[in-house]
């Protein structure tokens, strides 16, 4: 199957286990359900391991595309682009306490 070319190769590169400190660590050659990702993003590629946050601009929907291209470009009448309610500097603690809950990075594009 191709997608077990996203998969360590244990013939390549393996990692070793034990049960506990006494034991000698040995190496392990089946992975079974533990499948680690090899490349840029690591197992992250595989198990979809993104996630992901709004930028600034996307809160700013009407505001930043009328900025952006004219006034012209989103009508006053035109309901369905509007800025959001909530801005980005308001969720940026929720999204840290989150990042951190979960041991990710927050790095944003901007």
């Amino acid at each position: 199957m191709w997608r077990h070319h996203l998969f360590q190769n244990v013939a390549y590169d393996t990692l070793t286990v034990r049960n506990n400190i006494n034991q000698e660590a040995l190496p392990m050659r089946r992975l079974g359900a533990f499948l680690l990702g090899t490349g840029v993003g690591s197992g992250g590629v595989h198990w979809n391991g993104q996630i992901w946050r709004f930028l600034p601009s996307d809160f700013l929907t009407k505001s930043h595309n009328q900025q952006r291209y004219g006034k012209k470009s989103v009508s006053d009448y035109d309901l369905s682009v509007q800025d959001w309610s909530v801005t980005y500097e308001e969720l940026e603690p929720h999204y840290d306490q989150f990042d951190k809950l979960c041991g990710t990075s927050a790095e944003l594009a901007i």
